[in-house]
């Protein structure tokens, strides 16, 4: 992940505060540039002003290294599924590939993927078209006499959203 857009950001190195440390309401426009470039770049500029002063300087670091007691036998056997969000640069495509695979190496079995083209944050830039996935995903992980009539994410997609689908699922 060392062409994740992140690290340029941070404001101070995380082994010293113990945790990553970004300025979201930094005046300075060319960090404000890479912030967005790295979190929001297809988020349109009014929900980008918006959301930016929500936005918290500080992750605590024991969220990235804490172990977990997952196991194979307990989190493996749940079915998993991942959304890649494709022009992510926080967290680009081989990093979200790594980790799919990681747990998957781990815990066995395979995490269904399903691809959306979309920046970090796809909540703000592609919410519609997130909530039509997380749908789809919900009502295909239910048992068969419990799913709706939803047979694909494109049929499930209909109305206004139809011109901007722009996800894969794989």
């Amino acid at each position: 992940m060392a062409t994740a857009g992140v690290p340029s950001l941070f404001l101070a190195d995380p082994d010293a505060v113990h945790a990553v440390r970004i300025d979201p309401r930094s005046s300075d426009d060319t960090y404000q540039s890479k912030l967005r470039h790295a979190f929001f770049a297809d988020v349109s500029d009014e929900v980008y002003a918006l959301e930016i002063p929500r936005l918290h300087c500080d992750e605590p670091l024991g969220v990235f290294l804490t172990p977990t007691s997952t196991t194979p036998a307990r989190f493996g056997r749940v079915p998993r599924n991942y959304i890649r969000c494709l022009e992510d640069q926080a967290i680009p495509w081989t990093g979200q590939n790594f980790m799919i695979h990681a747990v998957d190496g781990a815990m066995g079995g395979a995490t269904r993927t399903h691809d959306l083209a979309s920046s970090h944050s796809p909540f703000y830039s592609r919410p519609k078209e997130l909530a039509e996935l997380l749908l789809w995903i919900a009502q295909s992980s239910l048992p068969i006499g419990e799913r709706s009539n939803y047979r694909t994410p494109y049929e499930a997609c209909s109305g206004p959203i139809k011109a901007q689908r722009r996800f894969i699922v794989r």
